[in-house]
This record gives structure tokens, C-alpha cells and sequence, in this order.
């Protein structure tokens, strides 16, 4: 494909083809809930664990006699001295090895579900600059390549280990000249200093030739179907023979990632860092995938049709959302039950404990006096929250588990040391919206686990897996207007509801 026709292929998918493609974007957001599942589930073995051996206790005791007037974090005599002794209580052998098994079970889930949406991205990406089906795509991406882009992962971990090695041997030169200068030598700890210099700058740049060789690996595997070390081959043969394409592409990659990051601090400055994240998903990293599949293809771009309407498309998910609470109650409740059990737990965790936290003193000025930003920040977090619940529900319901369980955990956890009057007046106004909407979240993404289960097993095809995740991004466009709403109560509303409960 022409750079030309690369470029506004690209640039159109998100936009024309966003209800197909952006899907599996989000599945790529949903893999870190799913992989966080062995964590939250050691974490709370960790805690069964602590509370049983008597070890929370003496922590809560302690923390309970912290006056927060008058403790200095620079002056250690002001912390009370039994503190450090009750926290190195809390690092017995049994709690570290729970809690590095959970990790490294994270780690292996993370890795294996990443190369599996990075292969869904991949193959969605390329249907829809062809103009085919991209939803069905994906979904023939997740069953067909992830072990070739599992093994570009390893391949790509060898290699950047390779490219890091002299930066290796420059530190370690720079250690035995440093040793030898404190010894008498200040010629040596300037070789040494200069060593590792050296060894950073060739390190730097193998790294950016270890980029460059693997840019066009991924669509290597999809476009040629081809194995990992093939496709990885054929990446640095198209870099040989198409050098143009690949400075293109170099080129708007940097740019896009400068503005990118232009825009994502200048949102951050105005409090909503949140919403960053949410535009790469939705445009930025799509289209990037688009131009780059686009140049690497030789292809006619094919991505054509109408510019979707926005209020079509939020009528549309409206209508999907009431359509999925009517067709799918016992998900829902599942959901909601999970989140009901996990609050109790919570609180049951930490309010025998005594711990108590008072409200800030300035609860109706806790957003500021102009509250947009944190508005802005509230709906996109709640939003992304909801969206891992949704899509990190296809691999087994292990999505909306670990997300509902950790957040209900958290919420009944702080209700365990708030005043209860404090806690409910600062969380209920928004919470009675936020939290049913989250639990819809986790039943859309309980219903996915089934699908991808039923899937698996041979009873469901990949045509209607598909369609499926497409319906599940309209419902999220439903819950988005659900979330603005709790999120605009939140930012403009709770405060000064708390404020007059409280009388503060």
C-alpha cells in the first residue's frame, strides 16, 4: 500500500470501523484485570494468612496511636516506636512466598493473554483496512496466532536482553574503577565512568535496532501467516526492501507519540490524566496499527463508509444496555452479588480493627472550586475500570472477578474506617449510579466468560463470538452515558451534600 494511502486508511479505521476494531483495543485493556486475578486472590490469602497467625493486630494497634498533627515523616523519633517492629511482623516466610507465587501466576497470565489480544489487534487491524469483517477477524487472530506472537515476545526479550548486555559491562567497569579511584586512582574512576557511558550509548542504540527489526514482525505473522522466527526474518527483509515505507512509518510514529504525549500533559495539568488513555485506546494506537499494517501489506485500502453519528451511537447503546439487563438478569446478579460479598468483606476486615479516618476538613472544596478536570478524570477512569470488567470477562470470567472482587474489597475496606455517617455521606450520592452501573459491567463481562467458554468448547462459532464483543462495545456506550452522570454528581454534587451532612 502507497505511504499515502497507509496514512488515511489509518487514520479512518478508528473512526469508520470503530464498532469492529476497537473492540479487541479494549480486550488488550481487559487482559490486565484477568491476569490480576492470582494476585488479588493471594492478597487475600496473604491477609487469612496474617490474621490467623495474630499478626494485623498489633499494626492496627499501633497505627490507632499515630496522631496525625504531630507526626513528622522526617523525624523517625515522632512515629510511635513499636510501628517498625509490628510491619516487619508482617513479612513471614509463609506471607512472602503466597504473595511471590501470586505475582509470578500474574506475570505468566499477563504475558500469555497479551500475546493473545496482541494477536486479536493484529488481525482485527488488518480486516479492516482491507474492509473485511474485522470483529470476526480478531477473533480468528486470538485462535490462529497468539503462539507466533508469544514467541515474538520471547524473541524480543533475548534480544533486548543481548542489546542491554554492554551497558552491563560498562557498569561493572565503572564499579571496578570507582573502587579502584577510592583506592588512589582518579584515572581510573574517570575510565570507569566513561566506560559505562560508552556501554549505555551502544546499549541505546542496539535497543532502537532491536525496535526497528521487530516493528513489522507482528504484521508479518498475520499478513503472511507465518511463525515467529519466519515472521521476524520477513520484518527485517521488508525494512531491506521497502526502506521508505519504514521511515514513514518511523516518522508519524514519533510524531503521533509527541502529540500524544503533548495532549496527555496538558489534560493532566488541568486534573483529568485519565482521559488520555482513554482517546490512545479509542484513536491513537489503532490508527498507528492501521498505518503500519497498511505499509506493510500489499493491499488496496479498502476502509470505506460513513462517519458514525454520535448520537446515534449513544441511542444505539442505550438500547443495547436495556436490552442486556433484560436478557441477561442471573449475570447481572451474579455480579451485583459478588460486589455485595466483597464490600462485606471489606468492612468486616478492617472495622474490628478500631482504625479510624476522619473526613477532610473542607469536604465541599475537596475538587477545587472549578471541578471539570476531576469531572473529566472520574467518568474516563470509571469508564476504562468498566471496560477491563467487560472485555477481561472472555477469558473465563477472570476479568470482572478479580476488578469486582478488588474494588469491592477496597470500598468496604474504607467503610471500615470511616465514620459511618462521613463515609456514606461522601460516597452514596454518586454511589447509588456508579456502582450498579460497575455491577452491569461485571455482568456483561461474566456473560463474555460464558461465550468464550462455550467457544472453547466447540459450541459457539467464531462468527457470533464476533458479534458478541461488538454488542458488548455498544452496551459500553450505553454505560459511558450511565458513568458521566454518576461522575458528574460526583464531582459537582457529593461534595456539597457531604458538605451539609457534616456540617463542614
Amino acid at each position: 500500500m502507497k505511504p499515502a494511502d497507509a496514512l488515511r486508511a489509518g487514520f479512518r479505521l478508528p473512526v469508520v470501523r470503530g464498532r469492529s476494531v476497537l473492540p479487541f483495543y479494549l480486550l488488550s485493556g481487559g487482559v490486565s484485570a484477568a491476569a490480576r486475578l492470582p494476585l488479588v486472590a493471594g492478597l487475600v490469602a496473604v491477609y487469612l494468612l496474617l490474621s490467623a497467625q495474630g499478626r494485623i493486630e498489633p499494626l492496627a494497634r499501633e497505627l490507632g496511636r499515630i496522631d496525625p498533627e504531630t507526626v513528622d515523616p522526617t523525624d523517625p523519633a515522632s512515629v510511635p516506636p513499636g510501628l517498625d517492629e509490628a510491619l516487619l511482623g508482617l513479612f513471614t516466610p509463609g506471607v512472602v512466598t503466597v504473595f511471590l507465587l501470586s505475582v509470578l501466576a500474574l506475570l505468566a497470565l499477563a504475558v500469555v493473554l497479551g500475546a493473545v489480544a496482541r494477536a486479536a489487534t493484529t488481525a482485527a487491524v488488518y480486516a479492516g483496512v482491507r474492509g473485511g469483517d474485522a470483529s470476526v477477524a480478531g477473533v480468528d487472530g486470538m485462535a490462529d496466532y497468539w503462539r507466533s506472537f508469544l514467541g515474538l515476545l520471547f524473541l524480543r526479550l533475548v534480544a533486548t536482553g543481548l542489546a542491554l548486555a554492554p551497558f552491563g559491562v560498562g557498569v561493572v567497569v565503572a564499579g571496578v574503577g570507582v573502587g579502584l579511584g577510592v583506592g588512589g586512582s582518579p584515572a581510573a574512576t574517570a575510565l570507569g565512568i566513561l566506560g559505562a557511558a560508552f556501554g549505555g550509548l551502544v546499549s541505546l542504540v542496539l535497543l532502537l535496532a532491536v525496535s526497528l527489526a521487530f516493528a513489522f514482525a507482528g504484521p508479518a505473522v498475520v499478513v503472511d501467516d507465518v511463525g515467529a522466527s519466519a515472521a521476524l526474518r520477513r520484518s527485517l527483509g521488508f525494512l531491506r526492501r521497502r526502506p521508505g515505507n519504514a521511515l514513514v512509518y518511523v516518522a508519524v510514529l514519533l510524531g503521533v507519540l509527541v502529540a500524544y504525549g503533548i495532549v496527555a500533559g496538558v489534560v493532566g495539568a488541568a486534573g483529568a490524566a485519565r482521559v488520555a488513555p482513554v482517546f490512545g485506546t479509542l484513536f491513537v494506537f489503532p490508527a498507528l496499527d492501521g498505518v503500519k499494517l497498511g505499509l506493510y501489506a500489499d493491499v488496496e485500502p479498502a476502509v470505506g463508509g460513513a462517519r458514525p453519528r454520535l448520537r446515534a451511537g449513544i441511542r444505539r447503546g442505550l438500547g443495547a444496555l436495556g436490552r442486556f439487563l433484560r436478557a441477561h438478569p442471573f449475570a447481572n446478579l451474579l455480579a451485583a452479588a459478588l460486589f455485595a460479598v466483597s464490600i462485606g468483606a471489606g468492612y468486616a476486615a478492617t472495622a474490628s480493627y478500631g482504625v479510624r479516618i476522619d473526613a477532610p476538613a473542607d469536604v465541599a472544596g475537596v475538587f477545587g472550586t472549578v471541578a471539570v478536570g476531576p469531572f473529566l478524570n472520574i467518568a474516563a477512569n470509571n469508564w476504562l475500570v468498566a471496560t477491563t470488567f467487560v472485555y477481561g470477562g472472555l477469558f473465563a470470567g477472570a476479568g470482572p472477578l478479580s476488578g469486582i472482587a478488588f474494588n469491592g474489597l477496597l470500598v468496604g475496606a474504607l467503610a471500615g474506617v470511616f465514620d459511618p455517617t462521613a463515609f456514606l455521606a461522601l460516597v452514596a450520592p454518586h454511589g447509588v449510579i456508579e456502582l450498579p452501573a460497575l455491577a452491569v459491567a461485571g455482568g456483561l463481562g461474566f456473560h463474555l466468560g460464558r461465550v468464550g467458554w462455550e467457544w472453547v468448547r466447540g459450541r459457539r462459532s467464531r462468527v457470533s463470538v464476533g458479534n458478541e464483543l461488538v454488542v458488548a462495545f455498544d452496551v459500553l456506550v450505553g454505560l459511558a452515558v450511565v458513568l458521566v452522570v454518576a461522575s458528574f454528581v460526583e464531582a459537582f454534587l457529593t461534595p456539597q451534600i457531604a458538605a451539609y451532612v457534616l456540617g463542614g
